[in-house]
């Protein structure tokens, strides 16, 4: 970060502070993983760790893994996604 850049010292000390907040044991799971990692099953594409550059899933996918979870499964996804 530059010198005098508040708006980036926050924001790295929020996302410090919320990596520290989560357990050691899912912080390894959800960790970013190469390419490839997952296996080409739709259960392991389900329940996978975010990957670079991240998993193709198809929309009939995220909406069976949404429903029985009770969408939250559509957060882990969309942070997959995102990260």
């Amino acid at each position: 970060p530059r010198d005098g850049d508040y708006v980036d010292m926050f924001c790295r000390g929020v996302n410090e502070l919320m990596k520290r907040s989560v357990i050691k044991s899912v912080r390894d799971r959800v960790e970013i993983q190469p390419r490839g990692t997952a296996a080409e099953d739709a259960f392991s594409r389900l329940t996978a760790a975010p990957e670079n550059p991240g998993i193709p899933r198809p929309v009939w996918l995220v909406m069976l893994g949404s429903v029985p979870t009770a969408l939250l499964w559509y957060g882990y996804y969309k942070f997959s996604v995102e990260e």
